[in-house]
């Protein structure tokens, strides 16, 4: 009788020592945040923070300005090509960005199979 009420002690203690350590391992975990902090990019142009902002809104005539502005002051920012592309496609407008491939010489010779 004695062996079987020790046994049960020993089990008891033994499932409080592992739910214990499996508490204070959840407890110390770092916290992870599901949600988005809206951080201002301070390196690229007022401009094209003003032109996502529209772009989210579906605002996309209101955008098309302000990306061409983006893109005409400093074309090294890929970014504002892309949404251009982006509200052009929406606005439904074929003409392209860049004058060079927008003529259509320079079309037929990047179409054009070289033989």
């Amino acid at each position: 009788m004695a062996t079987n009420k020790q046994l049960r002690g020993c089990v008891l203690l033994a499932m409080l020592a592992v739910s214990g350590a499996l508490g204070a391992q959840t407890s110390s975990s770092k916290t992870v945040r599901h949600h988005k902090i809206a951080v201002e990019d301070q390196s690229q142009p007022p401009e094209l923070t003003q032109a996502e902002a529209a772009i989210e809104k579906k605002d996309y005539s209101a955008a098309a300005p302000l990306l061409e502005k983006v893109v005409a002051a400093q074309p090294a920012i890929y970014q504002a090509w892309f949404d251009l592309g982006f509200v052009y496609n929406a606005l439904a407008r074929r003409r392209s960005p860049l004058p060079h491939i927008g003529s259509q010489s320079a079309r037929s010779r990047m179409c054009s199979n070289p033989t």
